[in-house]
């Protein structure tokens, strides 16, 4: 028994959650980040914080600089754009050069499609910030949609210059060597970008794309389309991207491309009471904190039935506050969601793994771990670059030959 203690050591992990990444102007004034300002107001409605902010400033008749901003963030979350953009323009009027104003204006023309009312504005934020990020950025983005490449490279090296992990500059670039037909330069920015933000859909995506043009290593290739798919799982393009990935595998893939075309049935649904979840998701939350994500969560899944990964997060959640059974329930019912989620196939791993502290005899140990190395084994077939798996069920393996 003492072989199994120390493989239970050797197996300890922190089980997480995946988070969502921060980005330029996206908290509040106020104080709160964007999506759980959102995710409140979609709960709660006229009960929400947000909402009784928007009404205590709507009392206010002559708002000061910060109140209009705040004002016009809290229409912008609520998505009343129009309104947003009448208080982010009050602000300006008045003779205010805020940075925030101008781009906020900025990205809502670019929302309704009004690309030459945007590029005024982030023009006008440059012009008084030249070094402004977000306006950098968005001002490269309208050069490349131009096919203006070197005002788009301008921009980010000056982006680079002032912020070398801005990981949104390296996707652009990575765009822009595609259109320049500079592949293996593309390849770069991409890898470059996943680096930085390892969630990325969009570069997962064209770098599993570029690997297939040069007909790189089939496992790598799956790798990144399920990656993008983790974080877009409604994008049926990729998808069947990723079934005649694993067509072209063959073998045991074949099955996991059957299982795959099922899910291209996935209907799109709305994502910010998941979103609101994440935020009281962190390495300190509290129990109530969990239990807040819970009860959010199963309120998305109330809305919306069957949404992927709200099963898992709840399952892990019970983890970390100690109800495996629970745990486990919740982990099967992801399965129903998504047959090949191999988060759902790690966790349950390790709760096989979990369950050795209760083995009682060599029997039990070992059924334990033939279990677990059954799960780490499916993790290696849905996602065959997954070395981290491979080496469990390698470990596995040995101590299995040992007891």
């Amino acid at each position: 028994m003492k072989k199994i203690l120390s493989l239970l050591f050797l197996f300890a992990v922190t089980i997480s959650l995946r988070a969502e990444e921060p980005g330029d102007d996206k908290r509040l004034i106020f104080s709160k980040p964007f999506s759980q300002s959102e995710g409140e107001y979609v709960l709660y409605g006229k009960n929400s914080d947000i909402y009784k902010f928007i009404k205590r400033l709507e009392s206010v008749k002559l708002r000061n600089f910060d109140e209009s901003i705040d004002l016009g963030y809290a229409y912008f979350i609520i998505k009343e754009k129009d309104k947003a953009l009448k208080e982010f323009q009050s602000v300006i009027d008045c003779g205010e050069s805020n940075p925030k104003c101008f781009n906020m204006i900025g990205g809502i023309y670019l929302e309704k499609g009004n690309n030459y009312k945007a590029e005024e504005y982030y023009l006008k934020t440059l012009e008084k910030y030249p070094n402004n990020l977000t306006a950098l950025y968005n001002m490269a983005r309208i050069y490349y949609n131009k096919g203006d490449y070197d005002k788009a490279k301008r921009n980010i090296r000056n982006i680079l210059d002032n912020d070398k992990e801005y990981y949104d500059a390296h996707e652009l670039l990575g765009l822009i060597a595609q259109k320049e037909k500079k592949t293996e330069e593309a390849e770069k920015y991409f890898r470059k970008e996943i680096e930085l933000y390892s969630s990325s859909p969009e570069s997962h995506r064209r770098l599993a794309d570029l690997i297939a043009q040069r007909k790189g290593d089939i496992n790598e290739i799956i790798h990144h389309y399920r990656a993008a798919l983790s974080n877009s799982p409604y994008d049926n393009e990729v998808r069947k991207l990723l079934i005649s990935a694993y067509e072209k595998k063959g073998g045991e893939s074949l099955d996991i491309a059957k299982d795959e075309k099922k899910l291209l049935s996935l209907k799109l649904q709305n994502s910010v009471l998941y979103n609101y979840s994440l935020t009281f998701i962190r390495k300190d939350s509290t129990k109530e904190d969990m239990e807040k994500a819970i009860e959010i969560l199963k309120e998305q899944l109330k809305r919306y039935p069957g949404y992927p990964a709200a099963n898992l997060n709840i399952g892990v959640l019970y983890v970390r506050m100690g109800d495996r059974k629970k745990a486990f329930d919740y982990y099967l019912k992801e399965l129903d969601v998504n047959i090949n989620n191999v988060s759902v196939y790690y966790n349950i791993g390790y709760y096989f793994l979990d369950e050795l502290k209760q083995a009682k005899t060599r029997k039990e140990a070992v059924s334990n771990l033939a279990c677990a190395k059954g799960m780490f084994h499916r993790c290696t077939i849905i996602d065959p670059f997954d070395k981290k798996a491979a080496e469990i069920e390698e470990r596995i393996d040995k101590y299995l030959s040992e007891i």
